[in-house]
This record gives C-alpha cells, structure tokens and sequence, in this order.
C-alpha cells in the first residue's frame, strides 16, 4: 500500500498531500485540499499540537509518534507518525511526514501474544533434539577466534611492515565473511526446516546468472591458483522459467564447496540440457572438482534425510550444511540432486531442474553485456563529463561511510542521506542518475520512501532504485520490486557484483 505523506506548515496548511493521505483525510478536491487544516482537523487536539511542535523544535524530527484520532462516529484510529522540520526555505519552514495505520496490528497484539506462547512451549520440546547449533559449534568458534586474534594483533601493534598489517586484516576480514557467510546458511537452513520458504517463479536468463556467479569466485579461484572450466552447453536456453533466487543459492553453494575443499587441480562447471517433451525440459548442472574426496560412508549418510535431526554422530562442516540446503532446496523445486565421490581423486555432484523452454519460437534474445562490468559512455548522457552521480540512502554511519568510499573508488559520485524524507527532498532536485536505497531506515523505510518517490513529478519518478539490505531470501527481493524498485543487492556488499548491477540500470535508464 501507498504511505500517506504529506508537506504542511507550521500552522497546519497543507502544501502537499499524496491521495493516499487525502482518502485518511477525507479530501476529494482542492477546494477541500485549501480549506483543510492538519491539526485542527486531523488532530484536533491543541495540546497534542504544542507537544509535537515542542519536540521537533528540540530534536528537529519526531518518530512513531503515537496518535488515537477519533472519526465523527466515536470509531478510534491508531497511527503512527513520522515528521521532521524542512528548512531548506529558511523563511517558510515546513514539516515533512508521513502516517501509519496501525489499528489492525495493535487489534492483534493479544492473538500473536497468544500464538507466540503457544510456540514458546513447541520450541521447549524442540530443545530436547538435536540441534543444528550445537553440532556447528567449532564451524561457528573457528572463525570468530581467528577474527579476534588477528585484531588482537592489529589493535597491539604486533606487525613488523605495512604489508603485515594488511595481511593481518585481510586474514581478519576473510574468517569474519567466513563467519557470516556460516551465519545466513545457518538462517537459510532454519527457514527450510520451519517450512517458511516459497518457491517464487519466473522467466529469467541463465547464461547471465550463471555469468554473474562466475564473477563472483573469480577472486577465490585465483587466489587459490586453481583451474577453473565452465561450459554451456548450445542446447540450454537463454531463458528459462523456474526460481532464480534458488537456482543461484544452490549453484554458488556447491562452487563455494569445490573451491573451500580444493588444494590444487581444477574445477568444471558444465550444463546442459535434456529435452523430455515439448516445451519441456530439463536443466542439468554439474559441479567437478579435485579435492581429496569424501568417503562413502559420510557420503550416505549426507544423503540421509535426516542427517541433522537424527541420531548420527558425524560431523557438520560448512560444506555439509551447503549440501543440506542444496538439497532441501531442490527438494522445493521439485528438482533432483545427485553426489559421487572418489577418495584420493575428487567429487562431482549434479543437479536438475525442470522447466519449460521459453525460447520455442522465438528468434531474437536480447543479450545482457556484463564483461568487466563496463560501460560505454553515451553521448547523448544527461550530465556529460562527470562521473555518474548517486544517491546512497543508509541510516548506519559505518555502513554509510564504508559504502561511499567503495563506490567512488569504483569510479561513481555519491552523496549521502540516513533517512527517507531526505532522500524523497534530494530526488526532487533531479541530479541523480541512480539510488542506492536501504529499507532499514528510522523514519520512512525505504519501501515506503520507493513508493512515495514513484508518485512524484514524471522527471524525476522514474530514476533506477536499487535496495541493498542485509535481507536476503527471495521473497524480500518481491516485496523490493513490488514497492517499485529496479534491483535488489544483498548485505555484505561485492563491491563487483554491485557495480555491475549499477552500471547495468544506468545503461537501461540512459536508453530510455
């Protein structure tokens, strides 16, 4: 739904009000948009009135302000409400805000206090079984020692050279990506087992998916000075129709695998296909490597449905729990997973899905240029001779400052805001070519910020907005696209990963 958002004065005269506002409000035309007072009308409660201008005469802002507004029927309405003083016209100060039903939500509290008591004493006797935690303990110590180790050695001064120290941190960084990246696999694994996954399907290219996953390991498989082969086959259809958010999941698990076990040799990617009836077929991809293998005994049992919950006693690696969840993820997709293994010599595992060609018929595919993640300049380009200009929109001053820096080293001119009612102010002015947008955000989040922007002036409504959140699984990315954002990125940041994806919208956005 579309947030409520309005512009008033400090005496309550609306300047602007979107028509998600106007329907709360009851204003159908401009004579009524004229006539309406904010706080006489709305409010209409003087004393609520001094307090909430006494607050943002302090603090500048006010945040999930609580109002029960009464209707003419006695029927009560509960909103939150967020406003901060707009002073960019010192003479003619304004408040900038917006507005949250939440009735239904607080009608509700007693019920969800009820459902949740109820699966306090389900998760009583869930902890008598055995528990994926517990069997990941060292996984989970491992890293995080090697974390504060290296800091420890850092923050003493105990390095002799300049490129000691940036040995110890890089060594720092990779045990904590290692420990985080254990950390959502944990999280993703739990979501499985709690049936809280959907299988959300569509068309999408999986020559560029796959090319976008290469990408990404290309700096692991270096640095480990390995071989590494990938191959599709010309039978594989540029488009397919099945979940690309999964397909990517399993296929980055199982190269993250062959590249953690493996010491030295190579590694082969290949897919292919198999037709199995008209419009039908079937995806195959297989994933090769040189490791030193996996003996069979722990190969069966990995196979085992049960492998966490029951009763064996082998151990659970970040491997193991990558198989587990590629697995139960196949299992969602209706798909079908296979692993050999060979001591002394390497594993193979291979994975199918199953999907309808979408290119029966179909002559011209459009091709998505990602080498290098480089674009060509436009001549015909907005702002000619300047770096393209973005708007980052993160409310965590680390993450912010982290943020900026990566992206003008990557070449981008970048400004900065920590909440939604800027942003919307700094899109206004039209000199963006791109947002980057968090939807963790104090005041409007940036789903509701995307939906107020997409109701702004056609000049400056349709400018690329890419989320980029700690949230990762696929139905938060569809809840981002059906608030009106281009893309979805991911916490922590590929810095590769992301620039493609922003030069990517930029190009789309210049060729229209």
């Amino acid at each position: 739904s579309i947030v409520p958002f309005f512009q008033i004065t400090l005496d309550g005269k609306i300047k602007y009000s979107n028509p998600a506002l106007n329907e709360i409000l009851g204003i159908i035309s401009e004579t009524d948009l004229e006539n309406y007072n904010f706080f006489a009308n709305f409010l209409k409660n003087e004393k609520i009135k001094s307090h909430i201008l006494k607050k943002i005469e302090g603090k500048g802002r006010i945040e999930n302000y609580r109002l029960n507004i009464f209707g003419k029927d006695g029927s009560e309405e509960i909103y939150l409400m967020d406003c901060k003083l707009n002073a960019a016209d010192e003479e003619n100060l304004t408040l900038l805000g917006s507005i949250k039903n939440i009735t239904l939500h607080s009608n509700k509290e007693k019920q969800l206090q009820k459902t949740f008591d109820s699966e306090s004493n389900a998760n009583n006797r869930d902890k008598k079984q055995p528990n994926l935690i517990s069997k990941l303990g060292h996984e989970l110590r491992t890293p995080m020692n090697s974390v504060l180790g290296f800091l420890t050695l850092i923050e003493n001064g105990l390095f002799e050279t300049e490129e000691e120290l940036k040995t110890f941190s890089r060594s720092a960084k990779l045990s904590a990506e290692s420990l985080l990246n254990l950390l959502n696999d944990i999280v993703e694994f739990s979501k499985i087992e709690d049936d809280s996954i959907d299988v959300i399907k569509s068309d999408f290219n999986i020559r560029t998916e796959i090319e976008k996953i290469v990408l990404t390991i290309d700096a692991h498989i270096k640095e480990k000075e390995l071989k590494f082969e990938y191959s599709i086959s010309d039978e594989v259809p540029e488009i397919i129709n099945s979940d690309s958010f999964k397909y990517n999941q399993i296929l980055t698990n199982l190269l993250t695998n062959a590249i953690t076990s493996t010491s030295s040799g190579n590694i082969k990617l290949l897919v292919s296909t198999k037709k199995i009836a008209k419009n039908r077929m079937e995806i195959v991809t297989s994933v090769e490597d040189t490791s030193n293998g996996i003996e069979q005994q722990q190969l069966n049992e990995l196979m085992n449905n049960n492998f966490v919950s029951g009763t064996n006693k082998s151990k659970v690696t970040t491997s193991v729990l990558h198989i587990l969840i590629c697995k139960k993820l196949l299992n969602l997709l209706g798909g079908t997973f296979e692993a050999k293994s060979v001591l002394g010599k390497g594993s193979k595992f291979n994975f199918s899905i199953f999907t309808s060609d979408k290119n029966e018929g179909v002559e011209e595919q459009v091709e998505v240029e990602i080498e290098d993640s480089k674009i060509e300049t436009d001549i015909n380009e907005k702002v000619s001779d300047k770096r393209p200009r973005l708007l980052l929109v993160e409310d965590n001053p680390i993450s912010q400052k982290v943020e900026k820096k990566l992206l003008e080293d990557a070449g981008y001119s970048v400004d900065c805001v920590d909440n939604g009612l800027d942003a919307i102010e700094k899109v206004k002015e039209g000199k963006y070519n791109l947002v980057l947008m968090d939807i963790e955000l104090k005041e409007l989040n940036g789903l509701e910020t995307t939906k107020i922007i997409r109701e702004l002036s056609e000049d400056v409504n349709k400018i690329p907005i890419v989320a980029v959140t700690a949230q990762s699984s696929m139905k938060d990315r569809e809840v981002c696209l059906l608030a009106g954002m281009n893309d979805y990125i991911s916490k922590p940041i590929n810095i590769t990963f992301l620039k493609m994806t922003i030069d990517q919208w930029l190009k789309e956005s210049r060729a229209k």
